[in-house]
């Protein structure tokens, strides 16, 4: 019947949408600076909130998780970002991250603690330098693709070298005259992690970029969780040259086991980013 035939021709109307779409989708070629290029790299910064404890048990001593507020080092801090991704080829490509925190600070201890082996007391003087740095490199590979968007799945290492010091000083008339004891610890962490990002481009000039990873492993004597996303709207100043603003989150809880004792840092941090980008 003729509405039969309306109706088998809508079938295959829709069928042929349906296969035509990702042709559509794909026929047209990109022209966004980030699609278009093999080499992106940004430079910036920031500003973040971070909320840490610390952790150096030692034989004989129980473990105590220190608060970064208990040896008076600052939660809002102003850090570097340095990320570069290559493409081989239209499905293959490599990212690098670098991102670094340090901080350090004379105040008072506001509780009693220990901290690899040595006890401090509340309300002594003590220096205190906390630094961590986020090394990421992942092979990335793109499951979608279009005129527009990109979408990628990897995997690669997270390697994290975080490090903490606790110095016992003794002062007079608020002058540091000498260092009594000095406590540290660091953790050096490669850990396996997968990726993902998806990246889109309303037009040349504006687009939005998201990357998350993900890693939950025991490697040999270090259990590591790692969580990561981050986020950004950027601007083409040229067909080089733009401009991003952005936000991050990460938490990392890696704890390693050593000879006589474990060494623990908790890690969250959570703020704004901005940066320079390059397209080459």
């Amino acid at each position: 019947t003729l509405g039969a035939r309306s109706l088998d021709m809508r079938k295959v109307i829709i069928a042929a949408a349906f296969v035509a779409t990702p042709v559509l989708q794909t026929s047209a070629e990109p022209t966004h600076s980030y699609l278009t290029n093999k080499n992106h790299l940004y430079v910036g910064t920031f500003s973040q909130t971070m909320d840490a404890n610390i952790l150096a048990q030692r034989d004989g001593f129980d473990p105590v998780s220190v608060g970064i507020e208990d040896v008076g080092i600052g939660e809002e801090y102003t850090s570097g970002l340095l990320e570069y991704s290559h493409r081989f080829n239209s499905k293959w490509g490599v990212n690098f991250g670098a991102y670094e925190f340090a901080n350090s600070r004379r105040s008072v201890s506001r509780r009693d603690f220990n901290y690899d082996g040595v006890d401090f007391e509340a309300g002594v003087g003590i220096n205190s330098e906390l630094t961590i740095r986020t090394y990421i490199l992942d092979a990335m590979y793109s499951v979608y693709d279009s005129d527009s968007t990109e979408i990628e799945i990897g995997a690669g290492l997270h390697m994290l070298d975080n490090e903490a010091s606790i110095q016992l000083v003794a002062g007079l008339d608020g002058e540091v005259i000498g260092a009594t004891q000095q406590a540290k610890s660091s953790v050096l962490a490669p850990l396996p992690n997968l990726r993902a990002s998806a990246f889109h481009a309303f037009n040349d000039d504006w687009s939005v970029h998201a990357t998350m990873g993900w890693l939950s492993a025991n490697i040999d004597n270090i259990d590591g969780d790692f969580l990561y996303f981050n986020v950004r709207g950027q601007y083409q100043l040229s067909d080089r040259w733009g401009l991003s603003l952005g936000y991050k989150f990460v938490e990392v809880d890696v704890l390693e086991t050593i000879d006589n004792g474990v060494n623990g840092f908790d890690l969250s941090f959570e703020g704004v980013s901005a940066a320079v980008s390059y397209n080459f």
